[in-house]
């Protein structure tokens, strides 16, 4: 049973590194294939006054619910963009989770992330998450502490709002399951981002 899990970690890992490859050579033959809208008024800008700096990216995304069940998530990130349409980046995440009598959890962990753009708005997004986990079982008054690695992948949708602010949607799954890893359902991402 063991050996089983292991190949289909094996796998997955596999799959998804060509499925990033096939995406980054697919965006870069789309991207040369079509004619271009212009960057950004903000990108464009950058490159013509103030001679090459690195195009940075700021932002991330939040969330919130309360009740019996309360979870409170912050996740910053900063991009640097490696060409016009590929943003590589690095992250840090804190999450909250407590459910009423039963158990409370502490998440911090940071990430790794390349995010290619085809036509200026459709985005392929792939993340190596590191996790480390304080969960209190109030039940039983246990305390466990651990360690999670998640890669996930998946598509979205860029909307600007003005010349440097955007938001964001992702669907994304998890595409490395461990015992710790929930199972493969997608999950959404909303966020903003500025260009600076």
């Amino acid at each position: 049973m063991h050996t089983l899990k292991s190949l289909f970690q094996k796998i997955s890992l596999l799959s998804v590194c060509i499925f990033f490859v096939c995406s980054l050579g697919l965006s870069n033959f789309l991207y040369s294939q079509v004619e271009r809208e212009s960057p950004p008024p903000s990108i464009s800008n950058k490159k013509q006054t103030d001679g090459w700096k690195p195009k940075l990216q700021l932002g991330g995304n939040f969330g919130f619910q309360f009740g019996t069940y309360t979870c409170i998530n912050v996740s910053p990130q900063i991009g640097t963009y490696v060409t016009d349409w590929l943003l590589a980046g690095v992250g840090v995440s804190y999450m909250y989770v407590n459910q009423v009598s039963l158990y409370s959890c502490h998440v911090m962990g940071g990430n790794i992330f390349l995010q290619p753009t085809i036509f200026n708005r459709i985005l392929i997004h792939a993340e190596y998450e590191y996790q480390y986990i304080i969960q209190n079982d109030k039940y039983y008054g246990i305390t466990d502490h651990y360690d999670n690695h998640n890669i996930v992948v998946g598509a979205g949708y860029r909307y600007y709002i003005n010349d440097i602010t955007s938001i964001y949607g992702l669907i994304l799954i998890n595409a490395y399951q461990s015992y710790w890893s929930n199972d493969y359902y997608p999950f959404f991402r909303i966020g903003i981002n500025i260009d600076l």
